[in-house]
């Protein structure tokens, strides 16, 4: 890793415009699958919402204040570069990676890789069992990191246009 040091820690209500920034120069379209459509995050044509980046500020307020979420940030060399959502069922030991994203200047560094580690560190601490995440399907460069990260395929969704 380049003698990279990676750090998490606990989200914080003022850096929230540091996650938009990372958040807005980090999404693009392959983003998105359905669980960004079922938020409202996209629309039903799998399209940014036009209000994503006050919707992403509202979550990350809502996930700051909620025992079933934990916002980390990621750092390197105390400055934060990424952040992790995950969505945290505790009765049933399982969590969700919903986001992580790393600042396009410090991308293919190891950077992700570390702070997955650390994640998943993080969760056995707190005894869940398994992570999840879901990944759009043409995000193939999302899917390659995951797989070579230890995570493989469970399921294949569709999605059929109504209208």
């Amino acid at each position: 890793m380049n003698n990279i040091t990676v750090t998490l820690q606990e989200g914080k209500e003022e850096n929230i415009e540091k996650y938009l920034s990372i958040f807005n120069e980090c999404k693009h379209e392959d983003y998105i699958s359905h669980g960004e459509v079922l938020c409202g995050r996209a629309t039903h044509n799998f399209k940014w919402a036009d209000d994503i980046l006050a919707q992403m500020e509202n979550e990350f307020m809502d996930d700051l204040s909620s025992e079933n979420y934990a916002l980390l940030e990621i750092l390197q060399s105390n400055e934060i570069v990424g952040f992790a959502i995950i969505e945290l069922y505790k009765p049933e030991k399982v969590a969700v990676l919903d986001d992580i994203m790393i600042a396009k200047n410090v991308q293919g560094k190891g950077i992700g890789a570390e702070a997955l580690r650390l994640i998943d560190a993080y969760l056995q601490s707190k005894n869940f069992g398994i992570l999840l995440l879901e990944s759009g399907v043409a995000n193939k460069d999302a899917h390659e990191f995951f797989e070579k990260n230890g995570f493989v395929q469970v399921s294949v969704e569709y999605a059929k246009l109504l209208r």
